[in-house]
């Protein structure tokens, strides 16, 4: 071990007093040697196999080789502050080393905060022992590991079974978010506002970060709008249909949506069902809105599609039955013969001649 300085304050173990070594160069050798202070040395000084205990340096150190100390230790090797605090610890005994601790329980511990400007990189992280962890005071601590088939991560407990989170890719979709094995009654994702929560809770957004689908601080769902103010709300920018999809099954038939409404409490006594309403929009000045009710009616035999027509159509203060156009109420004089009564019909569509 060659270290070059220009001042070295020491305890020489074969000596019972402090040296100070005021030498140019020190060379420590194999060789035995017996130790000769030699002021203004313009060449080295040979200490041969002498060890100092304590160094006190003054001024930069170069080592050219290895640091041994002369037995192992958990506190073989330590770099002190000024004061005599260990920053810096090395256990040879268990192969560790510590930076604010002189207890390390890891290759590396630290006390304190680690930061970084260039990337941290956990190797063979691909089973649970081997991941990130996120450890609290009581020793219960959350893993992150890669996903050791697939591309991917995983994000669970400790114990390689409780993942909360999963994100996968073999050519399916990714399984982002998973209950924890044996937790079905555990809620898979929680989603917890402020106090006095003003922004949306939730927000699916595209590409570009506009919001597709949104979900309010009350609750509300908008579709294609940020600011739902009912408890499914879709934009009104554009024509929308909401409808379940034709059946995919061969040779399956149509299968049927229904809108139902509240009914009254179970056990109550002569308690009206909520009542279903079909509403137009908000019309304004002379403009109206109305509610169209279309069905197919049967075609030839085959498998063609049959049209969808409209069956009634109300507009406004107008009705029309099976196509007609909507018109008003129908009035029919007390008194008046059987045709008045068959044109009003005829005008609401409910009844023809042929």
């Amino acid at each position: 071990m060659a270290i070059v300085v220009d001042k070295i304050l020491g305890d020489v173990l074969d000596h019972s007093h402090t040296t100070e070594l005021d030498t140019r160069y020190l060379k420590i050798t194999d060789a035995q040697a017996t130790y000769v202070p030699y002021t203004g040395a313009t060449a080295d000084v040979d200490l041969g196999n002498y060890q100092i205990s304590t160094l006190q340096i003054t001024t930069p150190l170069i080592i050219g080789t290895n640091i041994k100390p002369s037995s192992n230790s958990t506190t073989a090797i330590q770099l002190q502050n000024a004061a005599g605090t260990s920053i810096l610890n090395v256990d040879t005994t268990n192969g560790r080393v510590g930076i604010g601790t002189t207890g390390p329980g890891a290759k590396l511990d630290v006390s304190g905060d680690i930061r970084a400007n260039q990337k941290i990189q956990v190797s063979n992280a691909g089973t649970v022992s081997n991941g990130l962890s996120i450890a609290n005071s009581s020793g219960h601590d959350w893993r992150i590991w890669a996903e050791p088939t697939n591309i991917g991560l995983v994000i669970g407990g400790s114990s390689g079974t409780q993942n909360f989170w999963e994100s996968k890719w073999s050519g399916s979709p990714a399984n982002l978010l998973k209950s924890p094995t044996g937790a079905t009654s555990a809620v898979v994702m929680a989603v917890r506002g402020a106090a006095s929560q003003t922004a949306n809770l939730q927000e699916w957004q595209d590409s570009t970060g506009t919001a597709l689908t949104v979900i309010d601080k009350n609750g509300n769902v908008g579709i294609g709008t940020t600011s739902p103010t009912n408890i499914l709300s879709i934009t009104g920018q554009s024509a929308k249909t909401i409808g379940s999809e034709r059946n995919t099954t061969a040779a399956t038939a149509g299968q049927n949506l229904t809108v139902r409404v509240g009914g009254a409490v179970v056990g109550g006594t002569n308690l009206n069902g909520g009542t279903l309403i079909l509403a137009g929009g908000i019309s304004t000045g002379t403009g109206t809105s109305g509610v169209q009710i279309q069905s197919c009616a049967a075609g030839a035999s085959g498998t063609a599609d049959n049209a969808l027509a409209t069956r009634i159509e109300v507009s406004g203060a107008n009705i029309g039955f099976f196509g007609v156009t909507p018109v008003a109420r129908q009035v029919v004089p007390t008194g008046s013969t059987t045709d008045a009564v068959i044109t009003a019909l005829q005008n609401l569509g409910l009844f023809s001649q042929t």
